[in-house]
């Protein structure tokens, strides 16, 4: 319909016209839908959360592996690589073997 005046007056007809249990009915239905659209909006905001913080681990990570890289290349000790980066000593002699 393109009269919005016909398609409000049809609307306020059709829901007079409903039962009491059909707007139970209804209602209940309407309630269910958006329940079931907040909870997907929760998780999708858990596992945008989520994404967001395993990347920034995996970001940290790449950093300080390639720090390591850099202190070996110096010639840097054991040590001091250890203490500036905070991997193990297996972790630096992997790097180092790479």
């Amino acid at each position: 319909m393109k009269d919005e005046t016909l398609l409000e007056a049809f609307n306020v007809w059709e829901s007079l016209s409903q039962t009491p249990d059909t707007i139970i009915a209804y209602q209940s239905r309407l309630k269910a839908i958006l329940d079931e659209e907040a909870r997907l909006d929760d998780v999708r905001e858990k596992s945008l959360q989520e994404g967001l913080e395993k990347g920034l681990e995996q970001g940290i990570e790449k950093g300080v592996l390639k720090v390591a890289k850099e202190l070996i290349a110096l010639n840097l000790d054991m040590e001091t690589i250890q203490r500036a980066t905070g991997l193990t000593e297996q972790e630096i002699e992997k790097l180092c073997s790479e």
